[in-house]
């Protein structure tokens, strides 16, 4: 078990230690992007990027509007 900072909150997260993972856990979908520490990170490289101890991820989603 890792213990992330996701959106401002801490949240122990028991899966496994990547970001794919996580975004599957999450139920994160298409129209959401994950910035972990400070980096954002395109949806084609998710599955290269491990997740450690005290990692920073903000989940943006985006909103249609007028």
């Amino acid at each position: 078990m890792i213990t992330l900072t996701v959106n401002g909150e801490a949240y122990r997260y028991e899966g496994r230690p990547t970001l794919q993972a996580f975004l599957e856990h999450w139920s994160a979908g298409a129209r959401m992007v994950a910035v972990v520490n400070d980096e954002v990170i395109s949806r084609q490289k998710v599955g290269d990027v491990s997740l450690r101890e005290g990692d920073r991820i903000e989940l943006i989603s985006f909103a249609g509007g007028g």
